[in-house]
């Protein structure tokens, strides 16, 4: 059992205000509204977060990869055809989605950060409303050590697998084994009203899926690793070759990209990139095959004709496509910013497909909004539910933040922290990168490329420019509107901070390392000055 913790306790008896006029509870999808029928309240909420999951490899979004189960819910539920997450790395990206807020709101940098418990997160929210909630969790980068299970009345972070041979400790679980304890947890009764939080970590590193789906996109050469020694070995390779010198397997990582990296990268993928590819595809069919096991498990326990579903991921992978090669993190082209975002709300836009770019810090206001309860002072999304009738939104850019490279790029303390990382402002039709620390700016027509393979500002820059202006202002506004929540790395070397004491510091230290998201080191040092990189 999980203690709330820090409620906004002004905003939520807000909220439960207005859960108090709003529509009731349960009982049906729909009610009588002048002889109509007009879509009712959910009695429960179901939000699915798929990691590392790349839109473009479901079949609702166009590929070849087989996803029947979310095929079959995209039938009967709003697709989201450019949905884009706010930032690349899987704390970070999931505290927006729970808040609503972009990382310069609620703070938190990137993985291994605490959540401040000033955060209203979407279990607070929706535990003030009535609501009993049960979040499971795949992966230790959300672990309620980090105080992301705020507000959670179960929370269930059992992981037994390893992420790479000779691991000390277990960081993950596979799909199965996460389906099935939110199943066994159904099967003790469900309350009244419920919010399920169900996070599957499958497609990241390592890309292993189990028979029959390691060999269902094409037979894989037996002994080839998807792990993440390979991809980093693999990512020095591709560098050094663009450089023309040796460049350390670890030095995105730990040093981030160079101008030469991005402006020189080849795209096309050798032979062992298609087969880590196709163990990525096998990754995500796999998972499609257990959350067809969860679906059915809501149909048997009552709560799948009553609840708002929402599936969508934290961020995407990139595979051989940029310079951020077999990473997610560094870089924010579509490869790891554009994600999946389905959303079946009983009686609303079954089928229906929208094309305006939206964020997944829109689910948590669409959330509320659908279930008459009003968003918090710290929300920057915006509802998504005039968009399930056919509308739009008033809003002409949406914004993504790259978390890597880590402390030696960061700001100090009390700024914005990943000021000089890479960010991303999108129009309707375009894209415009800024990368700071590295003094570098690309601009992409996603209509005319959408793989962002041709860079305007070189190819076109007479008539680019005025559009990467326009797009620049948006993205300094951005900048300077940061208003972010102070929020403590767990390090280890320092144990003054917030309930540290409670924590095993080397353990979470070294389980990140080995998740890939933190080098041995990296943050032992003190704050570090503030760059000077602009923004």
């Amino acid at each position: 059992m999980t203690r709330p913790y820090g409620l906004l306790a002004a905003g939520l008896a807000g909220l439960v205000a207005a859960a108090a006029c709003g529509p009731p509870p349960g009982g049906g999808s729909s009610v009588s509204v002048g002889g109509a029928a007009a879509p009712r309240a959910p009695r429960h909420v179901v939000l699915v977060s798929l990691d590392t999951t790349r839109a473009d490899r479901l079949g609702c979004y166009g590929s070849t990869v087989r996803t029947p189960t979310l095929d079959g819910l995209a039938a009967e539920a709003t697709v989201f055809e450019d949905a884009v997450t706010p930032a690349t790395t899987t704390l970070c990206a999931h505290t927006s989605m729970l808040t609503g807020s972009w990382p310069q709101t609620h703070g938190v940098v990137r993985n291994g950060y605490f959540v401040h418990p000033d955060n209203a997160m979407l279990a607070e929210v929706l535990g003030a409303a009535g609501f009993t909630s049960a979040g499971f969790v795949g992966s230790f980068a959300l672990s309620e050590r980090f105080d992301f299970a705020q507000g959670f009345d179960h929370w269930d972070e059992t992981f037994d697998l390893k992420i790479r041979p000779g691991d000390k400790v277990a960081n993950q679980r596979r799909a199965e084994q996460v389906t099935d304890a939110v199943l066994a947890h159904l099967g003790e009764g469900v309350p009244e009203r419920l919010f399920l939080f169900v996070h599957y970590f499958d497609p990241h590193t390592p890309y292993d899926p189990p028979p029959p789906y390691d060999a269902m996109y094409g037979d894989v050469p037996e002994g080839t690793s998807g792990g993440l020694d390979t991809l980093r070995v693999l990512t020095g390779e591709r560098q050094t070759a663009v450089l023309g010198f040796p460049r350390d397997k670890d030095a995105a990582i730990t040093e981030g990209l160079l101008p030469e990296l991005v402006r020189g990268w080849d795209p096309e993928p050798s032979e062992l990139e298609r087969d880590l590819v196709r163990l990525y595809e096998g990754e995500v069919s796999y998972l499609d095959a257990h959350l067809g096991r969860l679906f059915d498990g809501l149909r048997e326990a009552g709560v799948w004709d009553d609840a708002l579903v929402v599936v969508t991921a934290d961020h995407g992978e990139t595979f051989h496509e940029h310079a951020d090669c077999w990473n997610h993190g560094l870089g924010v082209y579509d490869t790891t910013v554009r994600v999946p975002l389905i959303v079946r709300a009983p009686g609303r836009g079954a089928g229906a497909r929208v094309a305006q770019v939206v964020s997944t810090i829109d689910v948590a206001p669409t959330v509320l909004d659908l279930l008459g309860l009003e968003p918090g002072p710290r929300v920057d999304g915006h509802s998504l539910a005039p968009l399930l009738e056919g509308g739009r939104l008033e809003r002409e850019h949406v914004f993504a933040v790259g978390t890597q490279p880590g402390a030696r790029v960061e700001r100090a303390a009390g700024e914005w922290r990943n000021a000089c990382k890479a960010h991303a402002v999108r129009s309707a039709d375009h894209k415009l990168i800024e990368t700071p620390y590295m003094g570098l700016q690309e601009l992409y027509d996603l209509r005319a490329d959408p793989g962002e393979q041709h860079e305007l500002l070189l190819a076109q820059p007479a008539e680019s420019r005025a559009v990467a202006a326009g797009l620049a202002e948006a993205l300094a506004r951005f900048r300077a509107s940061a208003r972010p929540l102070p929020s403590d790395f767990a390090d280890p070397n320092k144990t003054d901070q917030r309930e540290l004491q409670q924590h095993d510091l080397a353990d979470t230290a070294r389980r990140l390392q080995e998740l890939g998201y933190v080098e041995a080191g990296e943050d032992a040092d003190e704050d570090p000055a503030a760059p000077d990189c602009g923004g």
